[in-house]
């Protein structure tokens, strides 16, 4: 017969859940499953956060409503988070992110766009220098 667990929780931890509880004390973080600490991060180490969090969805040891509710955060955040844990694992939330590289004008592109303006045509039609049409 299976046991129940005692809801548990150490002095001034908010629940999360039945078996999942937080307490920020000393600008830190601490998750603890019953009494027993199970995490640690600082308090504004918000690449932890998502991860831990994200882990915690993804393990079924908490819902991600239990995640929006104890910390306020969007549903959203806590979804993507939990997306991302599952296709990179921790080491996803520590990578740094990868951003988008604006258009470049090389010489040759520039060089036609001068052309075009050269000949008269509008700014319109020497913007689309690069482009095939």
């Amino acid at each position: 017969m299976p046991q129940t667990l005692l809801p548990l929780l150490p002095d001034g931890a908010t629940r999360i859940n039945d078996r999942i509880s937080v307490v920020r004390q000393d600008g830190t973080w601490t998750y603890f499953c019953g009494v027993d600490p199970i995490f640690q991060h600082p308090e504004h180490e918000t690449e932890s956060f998502r991860m831990f969090t994200a882990q915690l969805v993804c393990q079924d040891a908490c819902k991600q409503v239990d995640i929006v509710r104890a910390f306020g955060v969007s549903g959203n955040s806590v979804k993507r988070n939990a997306k991302k844990f599952r296709e990179q694992g921790t080491k996803g939330f520590y990578q740094p992110r990868q951003r988008r590289q604006g258009n470049v004008l090389t010489d040759e592109v520039l060089a036609q766009a001068q052309e075009r303006l050269s000949r008269g045509a509008s700014r319109r039609r020497p913007s689309r220098a690069g482009c095939p049409r």
